[in-house]
C-alpha cells in the first residue's frame, strides 16, 4: 500500500475490507524514517487506534528489515527491499490482453455455433450445379474459420509465452520452482487455449461428417440424373412403332452404347490428369527444399505411406490402359477384351487399398500443416488431398458400373461375352480387395495367412461352441449366450476372429480383428440343419471333438456358406480319391514288375511251367485292379440315403433326429470307413463316436 496519513489509511483499509470481506487477516504498518513524520504518525494512530484497527491486528514496523520477517522478499518490490519486478502499467496491459483474448474465444465459439446451425438448417438445392456450388462455398468458409482458429490459438500462445518468461535470476531455479511461480493469469490463458483446442477438434469432426454427407448427396443426384436420361431413352424406344422400329431400336442402343463408352474414356482422361496433379503438386513437392520449412520433419519420411503405389497406378493408366480404351472408340466390342488383357495389372489396386488405412492415419495427423495448405493453394484445388487420395478406390468402383451399362446395351452383340467376363473380373477384384482389407486387419495369427490358400468369403456370425463329452447332447451347448465372431473361409481352413471395438475418429471405417482359432478343412465336417433356428448350421472338428453352432444373419448367407464349404470338401474328397488310386496303381506296378522278374527267372529254370504261371499272374492283376476299383467306388457310396447326392454324406448331415443327437460322419474318418454299403440301421452314426 502506498504511503498515507492515518485518516487516509483508515479509509483505504475500510474500502479494502468492504471489497474483500474475510480476506484481510493482518495489517502491517511501516513507520516513516524521519523523526517528525514518525512522531506525527504515532500521535495520529494513538488518537484513532480504536477506529483504525477495524477488529484486525495491526503490527507497527520500524524498518524494511522488519517487513521482511513477515513477507518473502520475492513478493516485495525493490523500494521495499524485495526482488519482485512489478510495473503497474504492464500489469494493466496484460489484464487487458487476457480479457480481450477471453472475449475473442467467446466470439469464436459463437461463430462456430452459428456456422453449424446454418449448415444444419439450410435447405439443400435439388440440382447438381447448385449442390456443387454450395459445397464449394461451405468448404471455403470452413477453411476461413480454420484460419481464424489458428490465429486465435497463435495469439493465445504468444500471450502464454509472455506470462511464462522468467527473470534472469529465476532462470537459474529448477523447473518445479518455476511452475510454482506461475500465477493465475497463466492458468486463465491456458484454460482458454484448451477450450479453443477442444472447439477445433469438435469443429473438424462435425465438418468431416457434413462433407461426407454432402458428397453422398451429390453422388445420389448424379446417379438420379443418369437414370432419368436412360429412362427418357427407354420411353422413346417404347413409343417407336412401324416397320422401322427394329432399326430405330438398334440405332438407339448404339447411341447409348457410344454414350457410355465416351463417358468411360473421358472420365479416364480426367482420372489420369488428377493423379498427375497429385503426384506433381504434392508428392514431388515433399522433396522440394523450399517447402521444408512448411513441413513437419517426421512427415518427410512418410511420403511412400501417404501416397502408396499411386505412382505405379498412374504409370499403368497413362502409358497403357488409357490408350487401349481410346482405341476402342471406333470398336466398342473390344472394351471387354481391353479389361481382360490388363486384369493382372489391376491387382495393383489391392496393394493401394491395403495401404489406405495407414495413409489416412498420416493424413489425419498432419492435414492441418502449412505444407498441404500451400500445395492446395498452388494447385487451386477446391478439395483437400484426402479427396484425391480416394480417387483410385472410387475409380475401381466406377469401372464395374460402366461395364454393367455397356453390357446392358450390348446384348447379343459382338463382344458381349467378353464384356460379361470383364464385368465378372472387376467384381471379383472388388471382392478380393474388400477381403484383403479384412485379412490385413487380423491380429494375433501365428503364421502366414496366405498359406491357407485363397480367401473364399468372410462374414459375421453368432457362434456357440462346445466339446463332446460322454452322453452330453448338443442342445445343452446352445443354452449359453453366443459369441460374436467374424469367420474367414479359406481353401485350407476356417478362421474364427473377434471384431475389436476401437474408439477414436475414423475407427469404424476400417475393421480390426483378434484371432481366436482356426480349423483345418481336411478335418472339418458340417451339419446343415440344427434345431431351434433355420439360420443355424454346425461346423465340427473330428480330431478334437469340437463343435461350433454357427448362426447366419439370414438364410441366404447360410446357404451361400454351405455351398462354398461343400465345394471345398468335395474337391478335397476328389483329391483324396485320386491320390489313393495313384498309390494303389503304383503298388500294382511294383507288384507286377516283381512278378515279371520272378517269371523271367523261373522261365530259365523251369521252362515247361511258364504258361500256367503267366495266366495266374494276369488273373491276380485283374483281381487287384477290381479290388482297387471297388475301393475307389466305396468312397462315393458310403451311407447314401434316398434323394441325396452320393457324395453328400461324406461331408455333412442335413438332419437332426428327435433325441437331439447328430447322425453324421466325422470328417476325419472320411478315408477310414469300411468299404461296404451300410444298411438302414447303420446310416446315422452318432457324432459322439
Amino acid at each position: 500500500m502506498a504511503e498515507a496519513t492515518p485518516p487516509r489509511g483508515k479509509m483505504r483499509f475500510r474500502r479494502n475490507a468492504a471489497s474483500f470481506p474475510g480476506n484481510l487477516h493482518l495489517i502491517l504498518v511501516l513507520r516513516p524514517t524521519s523523526f517528525l513524520q514518525r512522531t506525527f504518525t504515532d500521535i495520529g494512530f494513538r488518537f484513532s487506534q480504536e477506529d483504525f484497527m477495524l477488529k484486525l491486528p495491526v503490527v507497527m514496523l520500524s524498518s524494511v528489515s522488519d517487513l521482511l520477517t513477515y513477507i518473502d522478499d520475492k513478493q516485495l518490490t525493490p523500494e521495499l527491499g524485495g526482488t519482485l519486478q512489478y510495473c503497474h502499467s504492464e500489469w494493466i496491459i496484460f489484464r487487458n490482453a487476457i480479457e480481450s483474448f477471453a472475449l475473442t474465444v467467446k466470439d469464436m465459439a459463437q461463430v462456430l455455433q452459428s456456422f453449424g446451425t446454418e449448415l444444419a438448417e439450410t435447405d439443400l438445392p435439388e440440382d447438381i450445379p447448385s449442390i456443387e456450388e454450395i459445397l464449394t462455398i461451405r468448404a471455403e468458409k470452413y477453411h476461413l474459420l480454420k484460419n481464424d482458429i489458428t490465429a486465435v490459438t497463435k495469439k493465445g500462445k504468444i500471450l502464454l509465452t509472455n506470462l511464462e518468461v522468467p527473470d534472469p535470476e529465476e532462470a537459474i531455479s529448477s523447473r518445479f520452482d518455476h511452475h510454482e511461480q506461475i500465477g493465475g493469469d497463466w492458468q486463465t490463458v491456458n484454460k482458454l487455449l484448451t477450450q479453443v483446442h477442444d472447439m477445433e477438434i469438435a469443429f473438424d469432426e462435425f465438418w468431416e461428417k457434413h462433407q461426407l454427407k454432402m458428397k453422398q448427396y451429390l453422388q445420389l443426384w448424379k446417379f438420379e440424373q443418369d437414370f432419368q436420361e436412360i429412362e427418357v431413352v427407354h420411353e422413346c424406344l417404347e413409343k417407336s412403332s412401324g416397320p422401322s422400329s427394329s432399326l430405330n431400336n438398334n440405332n438407339t442402343l448404339d447411341v447409348l452404347k457410344n454414350h457410355v463408352l465416351n463417358e468411360l474414356i473421358q472420365t479416364e482422361k480426367i482420372y489420369v490428369r488428377e493423379l498427375f496433379t497429385v503426384l506433381l503438386g504434392y508428392k514431388a513437392e515433399m522433396d522440394n527444399p523450399e517447402m521444408f520449412d512448411l513441413m513437419p520433419p517426421l512427415l518427410r519420411n512418410k511420403k511412400d505411406v501417404l501416397f502408396g503405389n499411386m505412382a505405379e497406378i498412374y504409370e499403368f493408366h497413362s502409358n497403357l490402359f488409357m490408350s487401349s480404351l481410346e482405341n476402342c472408340m471406333d470398336a466398342p466390342e473390344r472394351v471387354g477384351l481391353c479389361f481382360l488383357e490388363r486384369k493382372t495389372d489391376f491387382q495393383m489396386y489391392a496393394k493401394y487399398c491395403q495401404n489406405k488405412p495407414r495413409s489416412e492415419a498420416i493424413w489425419k495427423k498432419y492435414s492441418e500443416c502449412a505444407f498441404f495448405q500451400e500445395c492446395q493453394r498452388k494447385l487451386k484445388h477446391r478439395l483437400g488431398l484426402d479427396s484425391y487420395l480416394l480417387k483410385p478406390v472410387q475409380r475401381l468402383t466406377k469401372y464395374q458400373l460402366l461395364l454393367k451399362e455397356l453390357l446392358k446395351y450390348s446384348k447379343d452383340c459382338e463382344g458381349s461375352e467378353q464384356l460379361k467376363v470383364a464385368l465378372d473380373t472387376m467384381l471379383d477384384l472388388l471382392k478380393s480387395v474388400n477381403d484383403s482389407m479384412h485379412q490385413i486387419a487380423i491380429n494375433g495369427y501365428l503364421g502366414n495367412l496366405n498359406e491357407l490358400g485363397k480367401m473364399i468369403m468372410q462374414g459375421a456370425f453368432s457362434v456357440w461352441t462346445g466339446h463332446k463329452k460322454g452322453a452330453t447332447k448338443m442342445k445343452d451347448f446352445a443354452r449359453f449366450k453366443p459369441m460374436q465372431r467374424h469367420l474367414f473361409l479359406y481353401e485350407k481352413a476356417i478362421v474364427f476372429c473377434k471384431r475389436r471395438v476401437e474408439s477414436g475418429e475414423g475407427s469404424g471405417r476400417y475393421p480390426s480383428y483378434s484371432f481366436k482359432r482356426s480349423l483345418k478343412m481336411d478335418e472339418v465336417g458340417i451339419t446343415e440343419y440344427v434345431k431351434g433356428d433355420k439360420r443355424k448350421f454346425e461346423i465340427w472338428y473330428a480330431g478334437k471333438e469340437e463343435i461350433y453352432i454357427v448362426q447366419a444373419s439370414n438364410m441366404d448367407v447360410k446357404m451361400i456358406w454351405l455351398k462354398e464349404i461343400r465345394n471345398i470338401l468335395l474337391k478335397q474328397q476328389e483329391l483324396l480319391t485320386e491320390q489313393q488310386q495313384r498309390n494303389q496303381l503304383t503298388e500294382q506296378d511294383q507288384l507286377s514288375s516283381q512278378q515279371n522278374d520272378e517269371r523271367q527267372q523261373q522261365a530259365f529254370a523251369v521252362p515247361n511251367i511258364t504258361k500256367p504261371e503267366h495266366t495266374s499272374t494276369v488273373v491276380g492283376v485283374q483281381e487287384a485292379t477290381s479290388t482297387v476299383q471297388e475301393g475307389a467306388n466305396t468312397v462315393w457310396t458310403e451311407e447314401i440315403s434316398e434323394g441325396r447326392e452320393p457324395w453328400l454324406n461324406n461331408y455333412f448331415s442335413s438332419s437332426y433326429v428327435d433325441d437331439g443327437e447328430e447322425k453324421t460322419l466325422l470328417a476325419g474318418e472320411k478315408s477310414k470307413q469300411k468299404k461296404r454299403r451300410p444298411d438302414s440301421g447303420e446310416q446315422s452314426e452318432d457324432l459322439n463316436r
